[in-house]
């Protein structure tokens, strides 16, 4: 993760509050936060959710989210779990220029102590509006890192390459991955209080499209093996379909 963005994303995890003139301020425990930059310029991010499930457990969504100025256009969606795990969508048009896009999703977790696995996946696809061609580049090594806080620690499980087509058909599409890390042994010793999954790419712009969904996981017990392509495809529909099963209660 770029180094002026990893600041930002520590500050995201608790929130300070300062009661009248007083001159102390009472830190929480971390809290749900969703936080997007372009460019390196910070936008508001999406409100979040609480969900009660059928099962009576708590989790954090946003259901739909939209952000459209004239260079740029932004849906997404997520869901996150502390049980521990944290899944989204996202699609990005990039109206002009090239543009840098970054998302941050950030969960408190219940406490993971080591031994743990870990795993990650990614996968989507990108169309080229023009017909000029289109690429999606990591600002990075790869387009998604996931880490647990605090201290704020790579799960080792990060995934996705970039990836570039030359001028062909206008609204040609091309499949992004899938990516897959994991399951691993994950960083000891903790125990993690937070999970975070972070998206940074660039954009090759002039209307082209990208469409990502994204997952990382930590458990204390063995997890399956990582999802085919199908599986990993699932998880773009998960937010929508989960809102339509459970009940939903918002932030006051």
């Amino acid at each position: 993760m770029p180094h002026h963005l990893v600041s930002l994303a520590l500050s995201a995890f608790t929130l300070t509050a300062v009661s009248g003139v007083a001159t102390h301020a009472a830190v929480e425990k971390p809290v749900p936060a969703i936080s997007l930059w372009v460019d390196g310029k910070s936008y508001e991010g999406p409100r979040i959710q609480e969900i009660i499930g059928e099962d009576g457990k708590l989790r954090y969504g946003v259901e739909s989210f939209v952000l459209e100025t004239p260079d740029f256009l932004i849906t997404m969606s997520s869901l996150m779990d502390p049980d521990p795990s944290i899944a989204y969508g996202l699609a990005v048009t990039d109206f002009g220029a090239p543009s840098t896009f970054a998302f941050l999703f950030s969960t408190p977790i219940v406490p993971t102590g080591f031994p743990n696995q870990v795993n990650a996946s990614l996968v989507g696809g990108l169309t080229d509006f023009t017909g000029d061609g289109v690429s999606l580049t990591p600002t990075g090594a790869f387009v998604q890192t996931s880490s647990l806080g605090l201290p704020l620690t790579g799960m080792g499980v990060d995934v996705g390459a970039a990836f570039a087509a030359g001028p062909g058909n206008p609204g040609a599409f091309y499949a992004y991955g899938p990516y897959a890390a994991g399951p691993i042994a994950g960083p000891g010793p903790g125990p993690w209080t937070v999970l975070q999954a972070m998206a940074d790419f660039k954009l090759s712009g002039n209307g082209d499209i990208a469409a990502l969904t994204g997952f990382a996981q930590i458990v204390t017990a063995p997890v399956p093996e990582a999802g085919t392509g199908g599986t990993v495809l699932l998880l773009g529909t998960l937010a929508a379909g989960y809102w339509r099963r459970h009940r939903i209660s918002q932030n006051k």
